[in-house]
């Protein structure tokens, strides 16, 4: 049986409002079997991001991927933007802890301010 991924159709203005943030943004969706939509962030700040329309609901396969793995379920892009903004906070943090981010992540999180 193959599988046909469904794309929330709010998915590509998320996406662009993660990105202009200056966020990663890799779409997970082809995954299926409750993998969430999207994997997010600023690196060595990863999150996975469950795309929902307004008034949409999580499938029995998403619950139990959910249980498992933390999962922000975002509905517009109003709450994608509130979501950049703690995850560029969150690397705003490891910077000024930086004891134990050394190599490749470093490298990633110092840019030039």
């Amino acid at each position: 049986m193959r599988y046909r991924p469904r794309v929330d159709q709010n998915q590509t203005a998320i996406v662009a409002a993660y990105r202009a943030k200056g966020l990663l943004a890799l779409s997970l969706a082809s995954m299926g079997r409750g993998v969430p939509d999207l994997l997010v962030g600023a690196p060595p700040v990863l999150c996975l991001v469950e795309v929902k329309m307004p008034g949409g609901t999580i499938t029995p396969d998403q619950l139990r991927f959910h249980a498992l793995w933390p999962v922000v379920v975002v509905t517009s892009v109003e709450e994608a933007n509130a979501h950049a903004e703690t995850l560029a906070a969150s690397v705003s943090d490891l910077r000024e802890a930086r004891p134990f981010v050394s190599g490749y992540a470093e490298v990633l999180i110092s840019r030039p301010e």
